[in-house]
């Protein structure tokens, strides 16, 4: 009977998923960025306070999310204190979103308890999260395939 040693195998293909990883969280990275952009630079609504664009968030779901969003809600917060042009606040809460082991995603999000009334209110006439989500989907896909092309590629 013959035997295979594949351990080289092995170690190539668990090298080329590293580099992948790679190349992917890279490209999160940028992609959130493209994300946020596009989403604070709506027309969609006129802010009064300017909370909800200055504490609008795209970032990786990853183990710096949670500072990024911490210091997202402290603009809100300060933005809305003392601020009387309504009575919006500061909003800080979990998303419910949890990835598995080998998941990666950007959140997209603000941090004013009035974000969601733009998204919803007048048929969505002030919505700009679904219309960013929209208009970056193609570009973050391949901007992230051309992050792990190049991580691969070497």
């Amino acid at each position: 009977m013959m035997t295979l040693d594949d351990t080289k195998l092995t170690q190539g293909l668990a090298g080329l998923l590293a580099r992948i990883n790679e190349g992917a969280d890279a490209g999160l990275v940028e992609v959130s960025d493209l994300i946020e952009t596009t989403d604070t630079q709506t027309d969609a609504y006129r802010g009064q306070s300017g909370a909800t664009r200055a504490s609008t968030l795209a970032a990786p779901l990853d183990a710096n999310y949670a500072s990024k969003a911490a210091s997202a809600f402290n603009v809100a917060a300060s933005l809305l204190t003392g601020f009387s042009g309504h009575d919006g606040k500061p909003l800080s809460e979990e998303s419910g979103v949890t990835l598995g082991p080998h998941e990666k995603g950007v959140m997209l999000t603000n941090f004013t308890d009035y974000a969601e009334n733009l998204e919803r209110d007048a048929a969505g006439e002030k919505a700009h999260i679904g219309p960013t989500i929209a208009e970056t989907a193609l570009p973050a896909t391949q901007l992230i395939a051309g992050f792990i092309k190049s991580e691969v590629e070497g």
